[in-house]
């Protein structure tokens, strides 16, 4: 049947109808589980956020760390677990690039040498206490123990260093003479292409990071304009829920009448 001039058929003005609104909201057709997104990054979004400003204050260049990120999760296997052992590494002190990737790679070489009990977090975060406080804490004491290191004379040792610096200079000696950096580099070669494959893995989560980063100003607008509307009708939508309040206990009311009827 011919369509009037000037007017258009129903099919067609529904096919427009709908290529105007994929033209017009292009993310919440393609991303249905974007608040699913947003929930899942949150935690590694933070981490990445804290690890991002220790590098700034160390100087550091975030793609070197990213990389050495790729490779530790190969170990771990947890990315917030990598983050936050990056940002404890540079928390400690060590503003020279090159000794931060080689702190990196002995605790890295721990992990690998005690796979079951040694964690790169705990062993940064004690690396960190330790450099601070002065003496071998937590599990980076317990991995001097099990290298056959003194832990008493290690920290009699710290306790004659006069600055944060001779306590680093001091822990890297430590860690070199056990060849921790030797078996990592010997793991990484053994174990290419897993390594290589859980980097890919790794790279992923930052690309849905960006992609939550890019959605988290809209997902804001709508929350602040949803409070903005519950704030402007406050009023009226307290005085619904109170009268559906009436009418469920009036019909509770009546179910109890009738049931009293139909014994």
């Amino acid at each position: 049947m011919a369509v009037p001039k000037g007017r258009v058929s129903k099919s067609k003005k529904g096919k427009r109808k709908a290529a105007t609104w994929k033209i017009a909201t292009p993310t919440l057709v393609q991303c249905s589980k974007c608040g699913e997104l947003m929930e899942q990054t949150k935690e590694l979004r933070r981490d990445l956020s804290f690890l991002e400003q220790n590098a700034r204050d160390a100087g550091m260049g975030m793609e070197q760390l990213h990389n050495k990120a790729g490779e530790l999760y190969a170990v771990t296997g947890d990315t917030n677990e990598v983050v936050e052992a990056l940002s404890n590494i540079l928390a400690t002190g060590f503003n020279d690039a090159d000794k931060a990737y080689e702190v990196i790679d002995m605790l890295a070489g721990a992990v690998v040498k005690f796979p079951e009990t040694m964690k790169i977090e705990s062993l940064a975060d004690s690396l960190q206490e330790t450099i601070a406080t002065g003496e071998a804490a937590g599990q980076f004491s317990e991995l001097l123990g099990r290298l056959g290191v003194d832990v008493e004379k290690f920290n009699e040792r710290l306790g004659r260093t006069r600055s944060e610096a001779s306590r680093q200079n001091l822990a890297l000696q430590t860690l070199r003479k056990e060849g921790l950096d030797e078996l990592w580099e010997s793991y990484k070669t053994g174990n290419s292409d897993m390594i290589e494959a859980e980097k890919a893995n790794y790279n992923l989560q930052l690309r849905y990071v960006e992609l939550a980063k890019s959605i988290e100003p809209i997902e804001t607008k709508i929350k602040t304009t949803f409070a903005q509307v519950l704030l402007d009708h406050e009023d009226q939508i307290l005085a619904i829920v109170d009268a559906a309040g009436d009418i469920i206990g009036v019909g509770a009311d009546v179910i109890g009448f009738l049931s009293e009827l139909n014994p």
